[in-house]
């Protein structure tokens, strides 16, 4: 039994594209056609009435799903009960993430058959100056078995659709005693562009490679012939921390980037490397 399968992810240094690239390996593995956009790279709304189900991926930021995700959920077309799983990768408060996407799916008509939420290490250059990085290395083959796990769920999920005509629902709960939560429904792509404040380009280091307008998911960059910086920030320091030459600093020097799994940005079961 075979089915086609999008999973239209964002991720910001790479930590999410790792994810992603697991889920779509162990979905193949299990018979599943699977297909993968990049909302960097792919900016158009996913065509999704050509896929059994569709998956969402993001980083957690200001203890919300990213901007530009939501952004993309919210032009998608209505549908009609068509299976979806979500995940998110965090590395200290997940807050309700999870519940923020299905919430925004299910408006669309989507119905949420599996969501997971991954530990990925702290990417904000912020809190990474103080030197205390929550979920060191991750995600990593500690997080194999929870991926196993979510690809069978969804595989499941998918089989009961498609031979009951309904699959079961995933009903994702909002952490109401968190207020975090809170905070995230209030919290905007403004603030968070203010919190990153204003990006410099060191002209010495920049080589113009283009890898930051390639992977910035709110098209707030431009080659002139240096990179230039629009108010479609979301403040996601994505650019900050995956430029190869450490040529972007905002208030903070370069030095404060996380760089680590930037070859995942791209992520694709066929350049699997391990971490």
């Amino acid at each position: 039994m075979s089915y086609r399968i999008l999973i239209c992810y964002h991720t910001a240094s790479g930590n999410t594209g790792w994810v992603t690239g697991q889920i779509a390996r162990q979905l193949g593995e299990l018979g599943a056609e699977v297909f993968m956009q990049n909302i960097a790279c792919q900016q158009d709304a996913p065509a999704v009435d050509t896929f059994d189900a569709v998956g969402f991926g993001c980083p957690v930021m200001g203890f919300r799903p990213t901007f530009a995700m939501t952004d993309v959920i919210e032009k998608l077309p209505v549908q009609h009960g068509k299976p979806a799983f979500i995940f998110v990768s965090y590395a200290a408060v997940c807050a309700s993430s999870l519940w923020m996407l299905a919430a925004m799916l299910s408006r669309k008509g989507y119905r949420v058959i599996a969501a997971e939420r991954f530990r990925g290490e702290l990417s904000w250059p912020v809190a990474r100056l103080t030197g205390i990085i929550a979920s060191k290395g991750r995600p990593d083959e500690r997080d194999l078995s929870k991926i196993t796990t979510f690809s069978r769920n969804i595989y499941a999920g998918l089989k009961s659709h498609r031979e009951q005509g309904s699959g079961t629902f995933r009903r994702v709960p909002f952490a109401f005693f968190n207020p975090l939560s809170y905070m995230a429904l209030l919290n905007k792509a403004a603030y968070l562009r203010f919190i990153m404040g204003k990006k410099r380009v060191d002209q010495s280091r920049c080589t113009r490679c283009g890898l930051c307008q390639k992977q910035c998911a709110a098209s707030a960059i431009s080659l002139n012939p240096y990179p230039q910086f629009n108010e479609s920030c979301i403040g996601c320091w994505g650019c900050y921390n995956i430029c190869p030459e450490k040529a972007i600093s905002t208030f903070l020097g370069p030095r404060w980037g996380y760089a680590a799994r930037a070859h995942y940005l791209d992520a694709s079961p066929a350049h699997e490397q391990k971490p």
